[in-house]
């Protein structure tokens, strides 16, 4: 057990991925005697904060592809002086307020769980306006990099899910002793996994090949016409699908559902227990960022890639398709295909599961709490 420390976590709200690495942590941080703070870089702006976050989701729903373009742009300007930076630009009026957060909560170290974050803490550690001796960390959220990530370099460590993501941010300027792989900061609960026939117990399904589908906590993507290409699928399976936030979605199915008779669909909103869901799945329909990739892993499912990917999210699905935990639907055809595939062979769909427990760091949060701490 460490002394108690003070940890600051920087978040930002862009969809929910980086709000649960951030709760990850902290939780962590203080299952070890510690106290952990989380801020978000925009609540001193609360319309900032809603009005980027909803962009931010109109964008991944309804123009992809320009999203993609800006990626790509972004990705290629590094300018000599931080402060002139995209990012630095961007928030240049949430400099003070965070430097006041700092100053008020006088952390032993701060977590910037997206780079965002990260390039504002740089600044202010150039600038010496704030206490040299506060240890500074980021991570990555993604198994690729976003751009910008030489705005971060000036902090004392990244955190990684994995080694082959060390040569693209030594690339960008990190030296190799500021990287520490130890792995996806998901929630510790992931980890736990429960046995596959008990947990369909408890949750009321039968023991057979069950697909799992979830589409983030906002519910991106149409979840009923996934459904409709899943269940050209034939023999004897399950499905689960998680709406998460999307009422409309949720109630389209369920209307799906009854209007047609259908007995091996169940169909959830937003929940707590997706640990729980995918313990007791097979394969998993899911986006691609890093948060949901590596629930999926942690949980020991193989993942279909759902469509209307972003930018980074098809980084990721080339990746991890390329090392077999995954498979990339080109086609609503191919969605029935890959499910039919997966249906009938059963024992490629363990060997890539046991491939994947192979692949993922061990109790990664926890890791990184104590790495921190210490």
């Amino acid at each position: 057990m460490t002394n108690e420390k003070k940890v600051l976590i920087l978040t930002i709200t862009c969809g929910e991925g980086h709000n649960s690495m951030a709760k990850a942590i902290a939780s962590e941080i203080q299952n070890q005697g510690s106290i952990a703070k989380i801020v978000d870089l925009f609540e001193s702006d609360p319309k900032r904060l809603k009005s980027d976050n909803d962009n931010y989701l109109w964008c991944c729903k309804n123009i992809p592809h320009l999203y993609n373009i800006g990626w790509h742009i972004a990705r290629k300007l590094k300018p000599k002086k931080l402060i002139k930076s995209i990012k630095m630009l961007n928030v240049k009026k949430f400099i003070n307020p965070i430097k006041n957060v700092v100053d008020e909560f006088c952390p032993d170290a701060i977590v910037c769980v997206h780079n965002v974050a990260g390039t504002i803490i740089s600044y202010l550690k150039q600038q010496n306006l704030i206490d040299n001796s506060i240890k500074t960390y980021t991570l990555m959220f993604d198994y690729v990099l976003c751009p910008q990530w030489h705005t971060n370099v000036y902090l004392d460590y990244c955190i990684t899910p994995t080694e082959f993501c060390h040569k693209d941010l030594i690339n960008v300027g990190f030296e190799e002793k500021q990287l520490k792989c130890l792995g996806f900061a998901v929630n510790s609960k992931f980890c736990k996994r429960q046995d596959k026939l008990e947990a369909r117990k408890e949750l009321g399904l039968e023991d057979k090949f069950t697909f799992f589908s979830i589409a983030g906590g906002n519910g991106l993507g149409s979840s009923l016409k996934l459904l409709k290409q899943i269940l050209k699928t034939k023999g004897d399976y399950q499905v689960i699908i998680v709406c998460g936030k999307n009422a409309k979605e949720k109630q389209k199915i369920d209307d799906f559902v009854t209007k047609n008779g259908i007995k091996n669909v169940k169909n959830y909103g937003f929940v707590n227990n997706i640990n729980q869901l995918m313990n007791a799945s097979d394969i998993a329909f899911s986006r691609g960022g890093g948060n949901s990739v590596s629930e999926c892993f942690y949980s020991g499912l193989p993942i279909i890639f759902r469509r209307g990917l972003i930018i980074n999210e098809k980084e990721n699905e080339k990746i991890f398709v390329k090392m077999g935990f995954a498979y990339s639907p080109k086609s609503n055809r191919d969605i029935t295909k890959i499910c039919q595939f997966a249906l009938d062979n059963p024992k490629i769909i363990y060997e890539q599961q046991q491939k994947i427990l192979e692949f993922i760091k061990p109790n990664p949060t926890q890791n990184i709490a104590k790495f921190i701490l210490n």
